[in-house]
């Protein structure tokens, strides 16, 4: 019995995490253009972080929220092993029908910042390209 419940656990873990980001494009380089089409309407960028100096990834300024909405963010521990050890932040977001009825250019820009403290020292901009059928 208790062998059962482990593998429809494992199988229910296995599906939920394969269904979340099915279709994500995981962008690697960052300073280039994200190209997307209608199929592939979803994405994922990794920033460096580390939470423990206080320091997170927030996104800043204006971005048309019809066309473009985050969908999740969430650290990766780079080493489970070793507390304060730097992390990735990634950042999942998802493009609407809207956004492909033309070619579209959005930008987002994302901010290495400490909630209380003024300024940034690090800024990340992200464009995005969308490529109608």
């Amino acid at each position: 019995m208790l062998m059962k419940t482990f593998k429809i656990t494992i199988c229910s873990i296995i599906l939920l995490c394969s269904a979340v980001n099915i279709n994500a494009q995981v962008q690697k380089d960052t300073d280039k253009p994200i190209m997307l089409t209608e199929k592939q309407s979803t994405f994922s960028v990794s920033l460096p972080s580390s939470p423990s100096t206080g320091y997170s990834w927030v996104l800043s300024g204006n971005y048309n929220a019809a066309l473009i909405e985050p969908v999740e963010q969430h650290y990766i521990i780079l080493k489970k092993d070793l507390p304060g050890a730097p992390r990735l932040d990634k950042w999942t977001f998802k493009l609407s029908k809207l956004a492909f009825k033309a070619p579209t250019h959005i930008v987002l820009n994302l901010q290495y910042i400490r909630p209380w403290e003024k300024g940034s020292t690090n800024q990340k901009t992200l464009n995005i390209v969308t490529v109608p059928h």
